[in-house]
């Protein structure tokens, strides 16, 4: 029986969109093992995608909130030039 970090390693990947014969490959497990580990881990594996997305997102707000900041900043550079 494979260990638990092996599943773990598993919801990381499919979480990650990595196909089946990937994973199959880079841990070491069969494709069927890894079939039934899906459908017992289908919940885990929804969670790690959609706390996946949360930071992508997150990610996304500080480099655009970042953008906003150093475009204000030039624009006060301008204003005070043209002054």
């Amino acid at each position: 029986m494979k260990n638990h970090g092996s599943k773990e390693e598993f919801i990381r990947l499919r979480a990650l969109g990595m196909s089946y014969d990937k994973i199959a490959q880079t841990i070491g497990v069969s494709k069927p093992t890894l079939l039934k580990w899906n459908q017992q881990c289908s919940d885990e594996v929804s969670n790690q995608l959609y706390f996946n997305i949360e930071n992508l997102l997150e990610q996304y707000k500080v480099l655009k909130i970042s953008r906003i900041e150093a475009f204000a900043s030039n624009l006060k550079k301008v204003i005070e030039e043209l002054s």
